[in-house]
């Protein structure tokens, strides 16, 4: 802590003003002594030859030019004052013994002593002035008493001479004395009058150094103050003074500091404060005040001025508001939290992404051998059941995979103009056929609800999600439970700070949007689970109820959306989650899918004979999943399909190239190491233009679809695909008219 020491010792008197009158006091003092010194020889002389006994008044003179030699001494080592007192008092001393020796009140050295007491004023004090009248009258009034009573001897008249000689000596010394005085007075007038000009000026330049330092304080935001902490005030600076609100030239006191404090800050205030006091730390603060009905963030800094026992005497500190600084701080850690989520979404949806395309090509091998086995066994067999099991866990783990894909943001977007009442409807009231016992689902839609841009399977999905999530929540508390739902419009003006919501993802824009809100009234959530609740496989639930990628997947669809998600919960309160969609432009169209044919076209009709179907036309597949090419390679087989499969795409374009007018369609996998489909499809064009292409992948983008459509792919097939859905695309395919492209 910076601190000052204050010394004991008084400021030292050698101003100007001190300084003229010390010098003409020690001048008039050594003119006085050398008047001493003159004249008291010549009384001496004249007393010598005009008095019948001069030497009594001889001796009491020299010791008069004692004291004068004494004082001169104290004047030539600048004892200015003991010079005084010496002169003074032994003068007047010696003077008071004239008179009592040599004629009482009427001695001639009575006439000096006006000028003693003139000097004792002058030298000294007002109050020495009148110590040395009451001094004086007391020993004239003793004089005269004792000359009338007979305790003095009657003393001879005077000679005229000597009384003469007196006078003259007092006159000059009276003379010498108004000088001066005179002189004196006009110094220190003139002093007063270039003092009282510098003051002036140094004022005004006081004036406006204050005016630029409040100036500059205004622009810094940053005021000072002073505290004397031992008479409890504080002097602020007109800055320190709008900062708290104050009127400006306020005073105030440790207490007043304090009640401006919000009251949560106050304690960590004082506890900043005793132990500044201490000198443990330093006195460097932050914390609120309180300003009307808003607060402010302020900065206080101080530092210490301390006696010499180390006591705190005077802080001197700064007050800086520091509210835009704290702001922009939240809004920096807000948005590296935020960043700092989007890469951690982004790394995990790459890998979870990753991790669906392979498991795509185990689901497509189960879920095709599973309908080659059922045709193998036949319908009676005992182990149809087995193989219904089977598919069904195939199924519910294809619809983990889409969750995955859609939580990984690598499915694709068929966004449209889109009026959300109508799937919030429709998916409620299949919502509702499956809804527990015991809960109620209400819902509604506000008619002027904007338009959005949106893909209204996925904004089912996001639906679903949410509204499962809520069901477990009001199934916990074990009595009946709400959920509602509610699709409005919801209107964010201009330049607005927001909605006063905690925000998980973004924030709406400007405009007019649609909110989508599910509410329950179950056990709500504490704020640790609050901040985990979008991660994937984050859950609270059991191994049955869930897999910890529902909200995740909502959290993926609603980005991909651009639309942001607030949400309010608190333990034992219920929770509502609000996804704010913008409204979409009108000149928006729906997304093309590129031009290219999906596995969701209508099939053609079967065959009346499986081997008939194919009539063996030369199919060329290519994969690099052996599980998958011998699949294929089954099922077109039975369709009566001839089936050339390499898991190398290198060995299946030699083979297109040694004959490429045997084959009637090629499918190729997109993703393969070294070769990719879209690779394929370029290469069978270059080889046969005509030849149709199918490829397979397992998430489709609408960049996929573009490169697709460019390559001279004809149809891409979602993986993994049931056995009909594929052998419906190999018969359309083999069976349209060939084309140049």
């Amino acid at each position: 802590m910076s601190v000052s020491t204050l010394g004991s010792g008084s400021i030292a008197s050698d101003t100007v003003g001190s300084r003229i009158f010390w010098e003409a006091t020690a001048s008039f003092l050594r003119v006085a002594i050398w008047v001493i010194w003159i004249g008291v020889p010549v009384y001496c002389l004249v007393h010598f030859f005009l008095s019948q006994d001069p030497w009594p008044r001889i001796a009491m003179s020299s010791l008069m030019m004692a004291v004068g030699a004494i004082s001169w001494v104290c004047l030539a080592c600048h004892k200015f004052k003991a010079a005084i007192v010496i002169f003074g008092v032994g003068i007047w001393t010696g003077l008071v013994t004239l008179a009592l020796l040599f004629g009482g009140v009427a001695s001639t050295p009575m006439v000096l002593f006006p000028l003693m007491i003139m000097l004792a004023g002058w030298w000294c004090s007002t109050r020495a002035a009148w110590v040395t009248a009451l001094v004086t009258i007391v020993a004239t009034v003793g004089l005269m008493l004792a000359s009338n009573t007979g305790l003095l001897p009657a003393h001879p008249e005077i000679a005229a001479p000597a009384r003469a000689v007196t006078q003259c000596f007092a006159a000059i010394l009276a003379a010498v004395l108004i000088t001066y005085l005179v002189r004196s007075y006009r110094d220190r007038l003139a002093e007063v009058q270039q003092l009282s000009g510098d003051l002036a000026k140094h004022t005004a330049a006081l004036q406006e150094v204050e005016r630029d330092l409040n100036r500059a304080q205004a622009v810094a935001r940053i005021g000072s103050w002073v505290y004397d902490l031992v008479a409890n005030r504080m002097k602020l600076s007109d800055e320190t003074c709008r900062i708290f609100g104050l009127p400006m030239g306020a005073r105030g006191d440790y207490d007043s500091y304090v009640s401006r404090v919000i009251e949560a800050d106050r304690e960590s205030v004082r506890q900043a404060w005793r132990d500044a006091l201490a000198g443990r730390t330093p006195f460097d603060h932050e914390h609120r005040i309180q300003l009307g009905d808003g607060e402010r963030w302020v900065r206080q800094r101080a530092e210490f001025q301390l006696d010499e026992d180390g006591k705190p005497l005077l802080a001197v500190g700064t007050t800086q508001d520091i509210t835009e600084r704290k702001l922009a701080d939240d809004a920096r850690a807000l948005l590296e939290a935020q960043l700092r989520e989007s890469h951690k979404m982004e790394a995990l949806g790459t890998l979870a992404g990753g991790i669906a395309h392979d498991f795509n090509n185990v689901l497509a091998a189960i879920m095709g051998n599973v309908e080659l086995a059922r045709q193998d066994v036949g319908r009676d067999h005992v182990a149809v059941e087995s193989l219904d099991q089977i598919a069904r866990a195939a199924t519910r783990a294809r619809a983990l995979v889409q969750q995955i894909l859609a939580f990984s943001r690598r499915q694709v977007l068929e966004k449209k103009i889109s009026d959300l009442a109508p799937v919030v409807e429709d998916t409620v009231r299949m919502l509702r056929s499956t809804q527990p016992p015991g809960v109620i689902f209400e819902t509604w839609c506000e008619p002027d609800t904007p338009p959005v841009m949106a893909d209204a399977t996925q904004i089912a999905q996001v639906l679903v999600n949410l509204c499962t999530n809520a069901w477990h929540a009001v199934e916990v508390r074990g009595r009946s439970g709400e959920i509602k739902v509610r699709l409005a419009p919801w209107v964010q003006s201009a330049g607005a700070e927001g909605t006063g919501e905690v925000f998980v993802l973004g924030r709406p824009g400007p405009g007019r949007h649609a909110c989508l809100a599910v509410s329950d009234n179950g056990t709500g959530m504490d704020s640790q689970i609050q901040r985990r609740i979008f991660e994937p496989f984050f859950t609270t639930k059991t191994t049955a109820q869930g897999t910890g990628l529902g909200l995740a997947v909502v959290h993926g669809i609603v980005h991909a959306h651009e639309g942001s998600i607030a949400l309010d919960s608190a333990p034992g309160a219920g929770t509502t989650i609000r996804i704010y969609f913008p409204e979409a432009e009108r000149r928006a169209v729906t997304a093309s899918p590129c031009g290219i044919a999906d596995t969701v076209a209508p099939a053609i009709p079967p065959a009346s004979h499986p081997m008939q179907q194919g009539k063996g036309r030369h199919v060329l597949v290519v994969d690099d999943d052996e599980a998958l090419v011998i699949l294929i390679t089954r099922l077109l087989q039975r369709q009566g399909y001839r089936v050339s499969a390499y898991g190398d795409p290198g060995e299946a374009m030699a083979a297109l190239r040694a004959e490429p007018a045997d084959f009637n369609l090629v499918i190729t996998d997109y993703n393969m190491p070294g070769m990719s489909g879209l690779t394929v499809a370029r290469m069978v064009r270059e080889i046969r233009a005509d030849l149709p292409v199918a490829m397979a992948s397992g998430y489709l983008t609408s960049d996929l679809r573009a490169q697709a459509l460019e390559a001279g792919v004809r149809e891409l097939i979602q993986k993994p695909s049931a056995v009909d859905e594929l052998s419906d695309t190999v018969a359309r395919l083999v069976a349209a008219p060939t084309q140049s492209r």
